[in-house]
């Protein structure tokens, strides 16, 4: 198994490994020597009762301040209990509840140069409709999240707010949250156009970036070569929506293949992805694609030079 220190942690969260700061060395090595059987519930306590948030934001890549989607994808470890993740975590991906938001101001932005994206192709449900002023506040819901049900619901009408104040002194206080995201701090930063930070309510206890778990000192690991890694063949990528649900889906299926496979980590995943080249880390509005055109240009044009000094 991996032994970095946030795997681990995401291992605990999960129930794939004990935790074991509290007890004795022995008890220790046996549990992070077991192997899990998907097809059974897991043997161990969730971590923390948290709820895996991921997000994935779409910037126009003409304007790279102006967002055109917003996707969410949550996972609460309250609906695994008890629940065998099955081959693949089909399971526990299945209890997975996301959204795809797009910004009616923007309606017309499509990118299409540096990326094709696809707003219209949303594979998990529909695709919701809001204002740049309602981000925020549907943001802040979601990540509120004081029980498995709140911040989940789409549409409230005045009864049901009313109804919301009413509860609000006796609501219970925030749940736990992990926060996950595949080059994360890009999505951080383009929250903040919309002047949202997630660490507001103060109830992320850990941020995961499915990207640095998965690369190495000399491998970026980009979306799409990570779920492929993990036998996912992804659909309609750049759509955030899609992207935050396969984000969580790859983050997942990463700790439980560590888990139920002695060395499944670095098998399914590292050992192919060293035969590719260096990604650079994904960029919604094209700049790695942009770097990685004039690195090749250059890399021509010196080997054209080599190639005339060889004939000489």
């Amino acid at each position: 198994m991996d032994t970095r220190p946030d795997f681990i942690l995401l291992q605990r969260y999960l129930g794939l490994r004990a935790d074991t700061r509290s007890v004795s060395s022995k008890t220790a090595a046996a549990s992070t020597t077991q192997t899990i059987d998907p097809s059974k519930p897991c043997p161990f306590p969730f971590l923390s009762d948290v709820i895996f948030i991921s997000i994935d934001l779409e910037a126009f890549e003409h304007a790279h301040h102006i967002v055109t989607e917003i996707g969410v994808a949550i996972f609460d470890t309250r609906s695994a209990a008890n629940l065998a993740p099955g081959v693949d975590a089909t399971h526990w991906i299945a209890q997975m509840d996301c959204r795809h938001l797009r910004l009616s101001e923007h309606a017309k932005l499509v990118n299409k140069r540096y990326v094709k994206g696809c707003p219209d192709k949303f594979n998990f449900g529909e695709s919701e409709w809001i204002a740049h002023k309602e981000a925020a506040p549907k943001l802040s819901e979601i990540f509120r999240c004081s029980a498995p049900s709140d911040g989940l619901a789409r549409h409230t009408t005045a009864a049901d707010s009313h109804s919301k104040a009413m509860k609000s002194a006796a609501r219970p206080p925030p749940r736990n949250i992990v926060l996950v995201g595949h080059g994360l701090k890009n999505d951080i930063d383009y929250l903040k156009s919309f002047r949202f930070s997630p660490y507001a309510a103060g109830n992320i206890i850990k941020t995961l970036d499915t990207q640095r778990l998965a690369s190495s000192k000399s491998h970026t690991v980009g979306l799409k070569t990570l779920l492929v890694s993990l036998g996912v063949e992804p659909v309609h990528l750049h759509n955030a929506g899609n992207d935050a649900a396969y984000t969580l889906q790859a983050l997942i299926l990463m700790a439980l293949k560590a888990a139920s496979t002695p060395g499944g980590l670095s098998i399914n995943i590292m050992s192919k992805v060293e035969a590719r080249p260096k990604e650079q880390p994904e960029n919604k509005g094209g700049k790695a694609l942009r770097r990685q055109r004039k690195l090749a240009r250059r890399t021509e044009m010196a080997a054209a030079r080599g190639a005339t000094n060889n004939d000489e």
